[in-house]
């Protein structure tokens, strides 16, 4: 017991064993663990057994020579070791993993017919001489150790305990082996022998022809033998059809002195046949047991297509696990090592379009899912919008959290080709409500919310009773004003549902003042819904309108620090470029010239680019008013900022009196081109190219006029130089339009809240 619970704790799902990846356990003994792997290089799952090293921290010489005794069999009914490693204090084998089972789960639906037991017999005795003739004995020949596969093939497995003979064994004894199948000698401190294996042969073959081990198992042969003296029942007290010579043999091969058993496997054999076939037993030889073991091999295909047997035990387990499953009211319940090998046959070279059907595929999905393996692929191609809303509810409503956790993940990163509002019904939606409120992991709580979010319209929808039902309403606003990092983003939720059932316990809440979260909630819904309610007093209204106009105004002070002092670098640095290219004096470094470029763009770059950012703030920051009422505030004040920085700068710096309106008119197409992209665009490719073409517009067309029209235009240019005047205009209008947009724009930062 302690040795099993050290195999277990030592190894865990996950776990990297150069290219294997542990899945879980499938077996435990008293000395070894077996594990189902991935083997990462040949994408194909794998057996590995894990046995302790008898020396800490080192090979023994024993379990050495063992490994070399291990690594070079090789026979066709003997499972093959693809690789013998070593880890911590463990060795291990990874071997083929045979999804079809063992003779032990066959025997579990009854005896088998003497033609099957004939066949599986004499695979397990063609291995077993093939051991005998390199003078190894298995010592643990039981059902659990004979794996089968789709075609019935037998490999004979698990030599944890096999031993190599000589002249000089030493005992071997009790403690190895299994109680039920072992020979008395293993019970009696006694030498091992090749007879050994051939005596657990004998039980075995009872097991096969009657369904029951002797005396159902409740007390061993071998023990009964050393105690009683008697022997194995006789096979006729279960099945009367059986032959008189059949006990006989079974008697002999199960004899209690190794020296009165069969000398070889094959002579066990051919006295089977012979009895079963009432021929006389003392005339089979160990050479006509050969024959008889090779005749019934000849029945057998040894020709193995690989990748059709694994198609066909997939097809076996698949079929297996869709008859009778209702996948709309149960759990996937496939284990993981078996899931796993259907993808290692489906997932590979396109199988899965044309071996699986819709339904299928489904499934497939549904189990990747399930156990987070090779999920994204099978959600890829599960390509029937039908099926994949299907499996969206069928996961929702019957998975753990982690499985919804999951779908939730793909459908918000991954999205299906269609839009998400068509993927829950109201059923779904009050499943994902109660994980949201109720569930404590904020990760899965986010993706919920954030999924519902996504899945509804966020405009042109009006205030209604409910957005949900009057339940999930209610919920929704009660946690909206709990004391939760996911509280406000709830309260965003209730905005985009415009729920009147939902407001109205967030404002009972207020009034009463029972909840401190109760304001900022009521603040997140008008600033996502633009709107409250027709029912709220003016009080409430009022309340709620300056709360969210002075967190909006107020909030992030250092990102709008940044935004704005990008904007003054980019209007210093225009104007002056501005005035550096146009000042009229020959030297291109001459003193005058460079202190006016520096004092200009130092005094009036600040109030410029106070301009663009007004501009840009009152659009993003006003959210609880309409995109156009915005968009005109922010070019209004915006536009009466950039015009009187240049009314400045024309007092000041150049010591003239402004007349006219071009100046005015430039400054408004200015701010006009900041604004428009800052309501209607998200891209910094649109917006950056619109303010470079406004500012440009403002600039040329208030100087084109001027002469005509006899006003103050923005800034002056050259009157006969039109090519250069042009690229002066192009330079400044690049240098104020891009730089502005090289920082993260307020919009991005505006999405949520701080209270």
């Amino acid at each position: 017991m302690a040795m099993r619970s050290l195999l277990s704790d030592e190894f865990w799902p996950g776990d990297e064993l150069g290219d294997y990846r542990l899945l879980e356990r499938i077996g435990a003994g008293g000395e070894a663990s077996v594990w189902s792997a991935w083997d990462n290089m040949h994408k194909r799952v794998v057996a590995i057994k894990f046995m302790r090293k008898i020396e800490p921290s080192s090979t023994s010489q024993s379990l050495s020579s063992q490994i070399d005794l291990l690594r070079d069999l090789e026979h066709r009914n003997i499972r093959e070791i693809y690789t013998i490693g070593s880890s911590g204090d463990f060795i291990y084998f990874s071997m083929p993993y045979f999804p079809s089972g063992s003779l032990d789960d066959l025997l579990m639906h009854g005896a088998l017919s003497i033609r099957d037991m004939l066949r599986i017999s004499a695979q397990i005795v063609s291995a077993l001489e093939y051991l005998h003739n390199r003078n190894i004995v298995h010592r643990d020949l039981k059902p659990t150790n004979i794996l089968l596969d789709a075609e019935s093939r037998a490999y004979l497995t698990d030599f944890g305990i096999a031993r190599a003979l000589s002249d000089t064994t030493m005992a071997y004894h009790t403690g190895q082996g299994t109680l039920r199948y072992s020979p008395p000698e293993q019970h009696t401190e006694a030498a091992i022998s090749k007879e050994s294996d051939i005596y657990s042969l004998g039980v075995l073959i009872y097991e096969m022809l009657t369904g029951t081990l002797p005396w159902d198992g409740d007390i061993a042969l071998a023990i009964k033998q050393l105690d009683t003296g008697e022997g194995i029942p006789d096979p006729r007290e279960i099945n009367l059809n059986f032959p008189k010579e059949l006990g006989d043999v079974l008697k002999t091969l199960t004899h209690v002195d190794p020296q009165k058993r069969p000398p070889t496997a094959s002579k066990a054999y051919g006295l089977l046949v012979a009895a079963l076939g009432q021929q006389p037993l003392d005339r089979v030889t160990p050479d006509a047991g050969i024959v008889a073991v090779e005749k019934t091999l000849q029945t057998i295909t040894s020709d193995q297509d690989l990748k059709q047997l694994a198609l066909k035990e997939a097809r076996l387990i698949l079929e297996d696990n869709l008859t009778g499953w209702k996948p709309g009211t149960q759990q996937f319940n496939l284990r993981l090592t078996r899931f796993a090998f259907l993808d290692s046959v489906y997932s590979s070279d396109g199988v899965s379009k044309t071996v699986l059907d819709d339904n299928e595929r489904q499934f497939m999905a549904r189990g990747a899912l399930a156990h987070g393996f090779n999920h994204h692929f099978w959600w890829k191609n599960l390509d029937d919008a039908r099926k994949c809303q299907q499996l969206f509810g069928q996961v929702i409503a019957n998975e753990d959290e982690a499985v919804v956790e999951r779908i939730l993940t793909l459908t918000l990163e991954e999205p299906p080709p269609f839009p998400l509002s068509e993927m829950f019904s109201p059923s779904i939606a009050s499943r994902l409500i109660e994980i949201a409120v109720e569930v404590s992991e904020p990760l899965l709580q986010r993706k919920v919310l954030d999924f519902l979010g996504q899945s509804l319209e966020e405009s042109g929808r009006d205030w209604q009773p409910v957005g949900f039902s009057h339940a999930d309403d209610t919920k929704l606003a009660n946690f909206a004003l709990a004391n939760h990092p996911l509280a406000i983003k709830t309260a965003e939720l209730i905005g985009k549902i415009r729920s009147e059932t939902a407001v109205n316990v967030l404002l009972d809440a207020y009034e009463n003042g029972e909840q401190p979260g109760s304001l900022p909630a009521l603040v997140e819904v008008m600033r996502v819904a633009a709107s409250l309610p027709t029912g709220l007093s003016n009080r409430v209204r009022l309340k709620v309108s300056r709360e969210l106009a002075r967190q909006q105004l107020l909030s992030e002070w250092s990102s709008i620090l940044k935004v704005y002092l990008t904007a003054a670098l980019a209007s210093a640095l225009g104007l002056g470029y501005h005035v550096f290219a146009t000042y009229r004096l020959p030297s291109f470094l001459n003193s005058a010239r460079i202190l006016n470029t520096l004092g200009s763009g130092l005094l009036f770059g600040p109030i410029l680019g106070l301009g663009i950012f007004l501009t840009q703030f009152a659009i993003h920051r006003l959210r609880n008013i309409s995109t156009t009422l915005r968009t005109a505030i922010g070019v209004i004040i915006g536009g009466g900022i950039v015009n009187i920085s240049f009314y400045t700068y024309h007092l000041l710096f150049l010591d003239s009196n402004p007349s006219g309106w071009l100046m005015s008119l430039g400054s408004f197409i200015m701010a006009l081109g900041f604004g428009v992209g800052a309501s209607y665009f998200n891209s910094k490719r649109i917006r950056a190219p619109l303010s470079v073409l406004t500012t440009g517009l403002g600039f040329g067309l208030s100087w084109a006029l001027s002469t005509s029209l006899k006003m103050t235009p923005m800034i002056y240019y050259e009157t006969d130089q039109p090519l250069k005047t042009l690229l002066h205009v192009c330079v400044t209008s690049l240098i104020i339009g891009v730089i502005p947009h090289l920082v993260e724009p307020l919009d991005s930062r505006s999405d949520r809240v701080v209270t």
